[in-house]
């Protein structure tokens, strides 16, 4: 089970305000985009779900599509330690897609 409260600060405490974009879409269903990628045109979308947290790039432009993901983490600290290493690399891992 995610705790949706407990990453939505881990998410609040690693990036700036003016970088987010938070929707509580439902209570089953939270949306976050962080534009992270400085100079790059597309930003981090996540899907917060109770059972799994879902990553993934979408273009700048608006645009709202969730249909595919490149990466689903049934834990907190999964989905924390990746965006900890994009934080890091200033990168999307597109090398670790499976």
């Amino acid at each position: 089970m995610i705790d949706k409260d407990n990453f939505l600060k881990f998410i609040s405490d690693n990036f700036s305000y003016d970088q987010l974009y938070i929707d509580k879409f439902m209570p089953e269903l939270w949306f976050i985009e962080i534009d992270c990628f400085p100079n790059k045109p597309y930003k981090l979308a996540i899907a917060i779900y109770d059972e799994n947290i879902r990553l993934a790039t979408i273009e700048k432009e608006p645009a709202i599509d969730f249909s595919l993901y490149d990466f689903i983490f049934k834990e907190n600290k999964e989905a924390e330690l990746f965006i900890e290493k994009i934080i890091q690399e200033k990168s999307f891992p597109f090398h670790l897609k499976q």
